[in-house]
């Protein structure tokens, strides 16, 4: 499972807060996980934020809702998106 993929079963519900940090908390241990080339320290950081949110922010709707944005914008270059317009553009550009 990628990272965008555990943001969004966690906001349908599929996921709860406590798997999703455990999930993140089990693959940034381990040494043998390859991240998707490119991305690395983007992949790295959002599974320290999520392993870790006694140090960040709780695992909420609100926050995850806006960590998978800001992954979004990291993606295609950019900025954090707000219109609906460069959400339905990002989630094409990605194949969400």
């Amino acid at each position: 499972m990628d990272v965008e993929r555990a943001l969004r079963r966690y906001e349908e519900g599929r996921l709860s807060a406590e798997r999703l940090e455990r999930w993140a908390e089990l693959l940034e241990m381990q040494d043998a996980v390859h991240y998707e080339r490119g991305h690395e320290a983007t992949v790295a950081d959002f599974l320290f934020r999520l392993a870790t949110p006694e140090v960040h922010e709780p695992l909420t709707p609100t926050v995850v809702g806006r960590m998978r944005a800001e992954l979004r914008a990291r993606r295609t270059g950019g900025t954090p998106m707000t219109s609906a317009r460069a959400r339905r553009g990002a989630r094409r550009a990605c194949g969400c």
